[in-house]
């Protein structure tokens, strides 16, 4: 959200437009591929030792750190600031506005989890599970919206296949399954209101 404050505006120069489409589309290509994904953790861990040479880098996953650099109080902020502005046209378009957290793949798959703890440790972190989602509830928890998250349901979903697929992001048959169960009660009471 730091980073895409300035987007909120109007007034963009076209190579910041180029250079924003760019690092989309490498950010994409690396979300969908773990080997890509512990690769980066991994450069971001060797560059670290590469300190007397330039300023050390930052842990990854900073949404996680457990004590995560300022501009992740200021993403917070602006998210907030955001989703405050799409209730508010929502409202005024007579339409209203719920909040759904959804979790990262490594808070319900622990080995995926163990891998990307470890690297982050490599890197001078320390990786907190459940942080990114303590910290949006705390975050949106002042908007009044109605809000729920997909944590629990699929973290204590019974056992049986993946929920998300290994290669990307994106949830499997089974885990839209289990979202949606909980979402069809969550919305259908957000109807009735």
């Amino acid at each position: 959200a730091l980073t895409s404050a300035p987007k909120l505006s109007d007034r963009r120069a076209a190579t910041d437009v180029l250079r924003e489409s760019v690092v989309t589309r490498l950010r994409r290509g690396v979300r969908r591929s773990m080997v890509l994904q512990v690769l980066r953790l991994r450069f971001v861990s060797a560059t670290g030792r590469l300190r007397e040479f330039r300023r050390p880098p930052e842990p990854p996953l900073q949404s996680y750190a457990a004590t995560p650099s300022t501009r992740i109080v200021t993403g917070l902020e602006i998210a907030r600031q955001c989703v405050s502005e799409i209730a508010a046209d929502a409202s005024a378009r007579g339409a209203r506005t719920a909040i759904v957290l959804m979790p990262a793949r490594f808070q319900i798959d622990t080995p995926d989890y163990m891998r990307l703890r470890e690297a982050v440790a490599d890197a001078g972190g320390t990786l907190q599970r459940d942080a990114a989602t303590d910290r949006f509830t705390a975050a949106f928890v002042p908007l009044a919206l109605p809000m729920t998250d997909l944590l629990s349901p699929l973290r204590n979903a019974p056992p049986g296949g993946d929920l998300f697929f290994q290669e990307n992001v994106h949830l499997t048959r089974r885990g839209h399954g289990i979202v949606a169960d909980h979402l069809a009660p969550f919305v259908t009471r957000l109807l009735e209101r």
